[in-house]
Parts: structure tokens; C-alpha cells; sequence
């Protein structure tokens, strides 16, 4: 019997599986972590003690609780939150915390000066989109304005599954789907670097080597199987952003179905017949040939959520029954709060690293339940947003939802009824690192169909006789952000 290791490097905790060939979960483990906000709107992990260091615990938790001989595993899966960047100097040690993707802001002068200097229609033609809080190149260009001194002694940087992938093999990669961050500097439709671009922004030599998401990067070298327990010469993948691991976790397997990925933000992944040019999401190349995929995300899910525990329930004992039985307790009405959860700006469709959360129409009356269930509400009107604006670029069939979020029925109910649509529920629920597993399989059994190892848990109907009010309440969400934006700027 073979096995495949699959390990995901996420925001808030990292997971991994060992399978076998039928896709059987033999073991699993979880180690929770944080994220580091040194300042306002700067979003920051460390790439050796959470990158690194928790792959290498997670893989020698998952050998000694399955068992199995480290040579029987055949194939070393992973992926982790994108785009992010490490910086490394002449050693390829890290020379500063790493930045995070979109959720990270603190470049959006440089976001405006980059788009300025390189042209938004060259940014369209080669990159699909233009620049957001997403990309990695006016992020590069902050640290070289604001770090001098980090930047001087920079000879490498790589994103946090490049970094992976470099310690266990010595290999610089980085792979095709997880370049549309780097807008401005990659081509999509020609997968390749763009010189004329990168000479603004960094020497190219700092960048890694582009390589298709499921092929092999490289093999486990010595000092890379000494420190995770993994086998020397097992063949490594090269690491993909957890939602497009996600996305295969979900179930996400033909044309016009897409993901929807409930964490600290939200994430989406729609499958699509062609690379689309669109300054509303983010088109790039999926993870086999001839795939490709729109994708997007809002900036604030299960972080809205923390925010409000810690502010108004951090001492309730069991606080998401506490919280979600006082919201069940609430009749929506249309004069009922409305909140516009953009705590930290906002990434798709609107792209406003401004934009910040509005409370409106809250009265004496109401209590912490009517604020957290208009809460989860204003989640869902993002969620809207996106798939509004989606279905305009490609048709959505399908909609498979995962993540930590599923496990909140009232803002899955809140989705299914304000979107109006049907939202499917996968067996799975160890998520990226079951997906990044199944990707380490079809190295070995190209053949292997996704749904052969994905089934259906739920499917949540939308409710069509509250579809008048949540339209209604849709107006009054998209009207206050057109109507306060100004003032935040």
C-alpha cells in the first residue's frame, strides 16, 4: 500500500493527514497558532518556528501516530496561506517575520505607485487584474522603501510554500497558480516572468523558478529529511495556497462549480472554460494543464467573528452556543441593525484597504444577539457581492462550502437564503491538507478521480420566502459604504 503525506500551513492553525491510495485517513494532526499585527494593518508569521517549524512537528506526529515507515510514504503534499513573502539573505535564513496575503495592507501607497508606473492595461494584459492588498510586488517595494537594512542583505524571497518546498529539497520554486499574486511581475497567460516589469521592483535573480502546482519539485534531500523524519528521496510537491487546496478538500472537480472557503477571511475559487481579464477578481492558471479558475476573497470572516467574542463575549464559557443561541432568538426585520463587516478593508470585488466596519440603524432595543446575527448577516452580504459580480464574468452551477465557518448553520443558512442559492457541504473536513494529499496521490494514480474520494455530507436550501427582505437589507448594506467611503479616505 502506498501513502501520501499532506500538510497545510494556515492562518490560524496548521493540519496535516497521512492517506493512502483509496484517500482513507490513517492520522491527522493539528497544532493552533496565531497571527502577529505589530502594527496597524501589518500582518506578520514567523517563517521558521510556524512555516517550517510546525511542518516538520506535524510530519513526525503523523509517522509516529500512524505507524507507517517513512519510506512507504511516496509523496510529500502541502500548501499554505497566499501569497506571502520571506525574505532571505546569501544563507536563505529568514532576515525579518513573514508578510501575509491580502489581510496584510500596509502597502497600499506603493499598491498606487505601482500601478501608476506599470499602467493598468499592461497590468490587465498580462496579470488579468489589476494591483490589490492581495499582490506581492508592492509589498516587496515597501520593504525595500521602509527596511533599508532588511532589503541590503535580501538575496532571495519566496512565498511560505516556496519556503517549505526550499528546505526539504534545496529547490526554489514557486508555483503557477499562486503567481497571479504577483501581478505586474508574472504573465499568467505565458507563464513566465516578466523582465521589463521585475527590473522596478527587485533583481530577478532574487525570484524562484516557476513550476506546475502537481508536478514534482524535487526530492527530500538530507538535512531536509533529518529535520521533518520524512524519507530522503521522497518526492516533494511544490506547494500550493491552501485554497486551491481547499478547493480540491471541497470537491470542486468540474466547470463552473465553485468553492467557497469560510476561515479568517473567505476565499473563492470558480472553475472557468478560459483565463479571464477582469478588474474585479483574480484570474490565473488552476493546478493541472488547461484548468483555469477566477478567484477572490473578502478580508473579514471568522476574524469579525473573534473580534466580536473578544469585545463582547470573551468570558461566556461556551460562547459560539451562547452566541448563536441569543442570534437564533432574533427575528430579522427590515429596520433591524445592518453591519458592514470591513474591519480590515476589503479585498474582492471592491478592493478598498480603507474600507472599515459600519454599524447602522442600533438602537436601545437591541442586545448582543441582534448585533452578532446582523454580524453574521453582513458576512453574508459580502459573500453576495462577490458571487453577484462573479456570475457577471462565468456561470456558478455549484457551490461547495468549507472551511471552519460550515460549522456556523446560521450564517450558512444566512448565505444559502441571501444569495439564493443551494450550498453543498463535502464529507471531508480536515480540509487543505486532505487536498494537498490528493494532489501527492495522482503523482502516483493519475486516474484517481476527485469524487472518488470526496462525497456529500449536507446540502442547505435557500428559503425563498425571505429572499424580499434580505434584497431589501442588500440595498441598505451596498448603500453604506458607496455613502461613507469618502470620509475614510
Amino acid at each position: 500500500m502506498n501513502y501520501y503525506i499532506g500538510i497545510d500551513i494556515g492562518s490560524q492553525s496548521s493540519k496535516g493527514v497521512i492517506v493512502n491510495d483509496d484517500g482513507t485517513i490513517i492520522a491527522e494532526h493539528v497544532i493552533p497558532h496565531e497571527m502577529d499585527m505589530p502594527y496597524l494593518g501589518h500582518y506578520e508569521q514567523d517563517a521558521d518556528n510556524i512555516w517550517w517549524g510546525e511542518f516538520c512537528s506535524l510530519s513526525k506526529a503523523l509517522i509516529n501516530k500512524s505507524e507507517i515507515d517513512p519510506k512507504d510514504i511516496k509523496v510529500v503534499g502541502h500548501s499554505a496561506i497566499s501569497p506571502c513573502l520571506v525574505f532571505l539573505d546569501e544563507k536563505y535564513s529568514p532576515l525579518r517575520p513573514g508578510i501575509l496575503y491580502g489581510i496584510d495592507t500596509r502597502a497600499s501607497i506603493e499598491q498606487e505607485e505601482l500601478t501608476k508606473l506599470l499602467g493598468l492595461e499592461n497590468l490587465m494584459n498580462t496579470g488579468g487584474c489589476s494591483l490589490s492588498s492581495q499582490s506581492v510586488a508592492p509589498k516587496i517595494l515597501w520593504v525595500k522603501k521602509n527596511e533599508p537594512l532588511i532589503w541590503k542583505k535580501t538575496r532571495k524571497i519566496l512565498s511560505a510554500n516556496g519556503y517549505i518546498t526550499y528546505k526539504l529539497t534545496g529547490v526554489n520554486t514557486l508555483n503557477s497558480y499562486d503567481a497571479v499574486g504577483y501581478t505586474g511581475m508574472f504573465n499568467i497567460f505565458t507563464k513566465q516572468w516578466i523582465d521589463e516589469n521585475i527590473e522596478h521592483i527587485c533583481p530577478k535573480e532574487y525570484l524562484p523558478n516557476i513550476v506546475s502546482p502537481s508536478k514534482c519539485a524535487g526530492v527530500i534531500h538530507k538535512q531536509g529529511a533529518l529535520e521533518s523524519g520524512l524519507h530522503e528521496g521522497t518526492m516533494v510537491l511544490p506547494g500550493i495556497a491552501d485554497a486551491a487546496a481547499e478547493c480540491l478538500c471541497a470537491g470542486v472537480a468540474d466547470l463552473n462549480e465553485m468553492m467557497l472557503m469560510l476561515g479568517t477571511s473567505t476565499f473563492f475559487i470558480l472553475r472557468t472554460d478560459k483565463l479571464h481579464k477582469t478588474s474585479n477578481f483574480w484570474a490565473t492558471n488552476f493546478l493541472q494543464d488547461k484548468e483555469y479558475v477566477l478567484t477572490g476573497g473578502t478580508s473579514n470572516c471568522g476574524s469579525a467573528t473573534t473580534w466580536f467574542i473578544d469585545n463582547f463575549a470573551k468570558n461566556e464559557k461556551d460562547v459560539y452556543t451562547v452566541l448563536l443561541k441569543e442570534a437564533s432568538e432574533v427575528q430579522t426585520q427590515l429596520d433591524a441593525p445592518v453591519i458592514v463587516p470591513y474591519f480590515a478593508g476589503e479585498r474582492t470585488p471592491i478592493f478598498d484597504p480603507d474600507a472599515r466596519a459600519i454599524f447602522f440603524g442600533v438602537s436601545l432595543n437591541h442586545g448582543r444577539g441582534d448585533l452578532f446575527r446582523a454580524l453574521l448577516e453582513g458576512i453574508a452580504y459580502s459573500i453576495k457581492e462577490n458571487i453577484v459580480e462573479l456570475s457577471k464574468i462565468s456561470p456558478i452551477d455549484k457551490i461547495y462550502a468549507i472551511g471552519g465557518g460550515v460549522k456556523n448553520k446560521i450564517l450558512l443558512h444566512f448565505i444559502a437564503d441571501i444569495c439564493d442559492v443551494s450550498i453543498i457541504i463535502p464529507s471531508i473536513e480536515i480540509g487543505a491538507a486532505y487536498g494537498d494529499a490528493y494532489l501527492a496521490s495522482c503523482l502516483i494514480n493519475p486516474n484517481k478521480t476527485l469524487h472518488e474520494w470526496i462525497g456529500i455530507k449536507e446540502e442547505i436550501i435557500p428559503n425563498t420566502e425571505k429572499c424580499d427582505i434580505y434584497n431589501k437589507r442588500y440595498g441598505i448594506f451596498k448603500q453604506l459604504y458607496i455613502t461613507t467611503k469618502t470620509y475614510l479616505k
